[in-house]
């Protein structure tokens, strides 16, 4: 299966698009030309979605950061302008030609992620919570939050 950073490694590679999104001229950084024409055209065909926002909230859970080219130039300017400005965002492990180095990009964990990743490591199928000087062990459920699960715990115990 291909991840995020390889479709968007490949997507840069896609002469077709290099009116919306390319690579720096030094290769270690890209660029989206237009948020809102990226959006539109890019963004619902590769990543079936079109929320720039969603997409950069990707990038940052990768650790990509914001390149501060000087594009922005004032407050006083449109939306509209502002979509239009390049956004320029690197990697030190996403370079232009060194796919290769797309295995060693990973995403950060959630911290629900490290709650889920220490349960498994110890081999327990349950989480102990303390309550009113009563322990309870919850089973852990893949995709429920542990804080849930205290928070409805604690409305049963009321």
């Amino acid at each position: 299966m291909v991840n995020f950073v390889e479709k968007l490694h490949r997507l840069l590679n896609e002469e077709s698009l290099k009116h919306c999104i390319s690579w720096s001229n030094d290769g270690l950084s890209f660029v989206i030309k237009n948020s809102t024409v990226f959006s539109k055209v890019v963004l619902p065909v590769t990543f079936k979605h079109s929320n720039f926002v969603s997409f950069v909230r990707q990038l940052n859970l990768y650790n990509f950061h914001k390149e501060n080219r000087n594009y922005h130039r004032h407050d006083t300017i449109t939306d509209e302008e502002r979509a239009a400005e390049p956004r320029e965002y690197s990697h030190k492990k996403f370079i232009r030609g060194r796919p290769e180095l797309l295995k060693q990009i990973k995403r950060k964990n959630s911290p629900v992620t490290k709650n889920k990743e220490n349960s498994k490591s110890s081999n327990s199928n349950t989480e102990t919570l303390d309550c009113n000087n009563q322990t309870f062990n919850i089973p852990t459920v893949e995709s429920n939050d542990f804080h849930l699960n205290k928070f409805a715990l604690n409305l049963f115990l009321i």
